[in-house]
């Protein structure tokens, strides 16, 4: 049904939760801010950072950039790989690729930590590409990044294009950019939030991907 099959990372492909709450935690405490509870923590998984700074700590846009440098510098040197695969990612990606669908990475986590991310857990070799946002905190909305992959593989027709994400913003950008989308359950969103906003398909787990993208 879809040749090019768009991923998000955090939530979706990896979990990363215990490297970017641990992160969002020591930012704060090192930028003397007021700590957050756990599910504010948490919804730091999956949106642009920058957003979630200003949203979740009431922070200024100059602060919020600051806090968005402070969280990468301690990211990228001390919990970067504290992540895995969800169970049944490698198979999933091993049956859509040998089923001949391009698979590509639409991330709003920075390419650079992106890409380090798959190496790691040896999964980069399924996907033609992998794009995400710049470190200057630019690009990261999921629309723009959607749109970026369409532009780089000359998509003509958008109905063969599916983003899979966990998080509203995936939706939603799947939703602007007019590309269908599968919502998935087992990683930072909800039922409820998903839901909302009408993807093709909601799947518990990679198997229930499987089953939707290979029927």
């Amino acid at each position: 049904m879809y040749k090019y099959v768009l991923f998000d990372l955090d939530g979706t492909l990896v979990d990363t939760g215990e490297g970017i709450m641990l992160s969002v935690k020591q930012t704060l405490e090192k930028m003397g801010l007021a700590p957050l509870s756990y599910e504010d923590t948490r919804s730091f998984i999956g949106p642009p950072l920058k957003d979630s700074f200003i949203q979740k700590c009431g922070l200024d846009e100059n602060t919020a950039d600051e806090a968005v440098r402070t969280f990468r510098a301690i990211y990228k040197e001390e919990n970067l790989f504290k992540c895995a695969l969800y169970d049944g990612m490698t198979e999933l990606l091993s049956e859509l690729a040998e089923n001949g669908h391009t698979l590509i990475v639409a991330t709003s986590k920075p390419t650079v930590f992106a890409k380090a991310v798959l190496e790691h857990l040896g999964i980069d070799k399924y996907f033609a590409d992998v794009t995400g946002s710049g470190l200057d905190n630019k690009g990261g909305k999921k629309c723009d990044i959607i749109e970026s992959v369409l532009e780089k593989f000359a998509v003509e027709n958008r109905d063969e294009v599916v983003m899979i994400g966990d998080k509203e913003q995936d939706i939603i950008g799947a939703n602007q950019c007019g590309v269908s989308s599968v919502g998935v359950l087992y990683g930072y969103g909800s039922y409820e939030e998903l839901s909302a906003q009408n993807p093709a398909h909601i799947a518990e787990t990679p198997a229930d991907i499987a089953l939707y993208l290979t029927n």
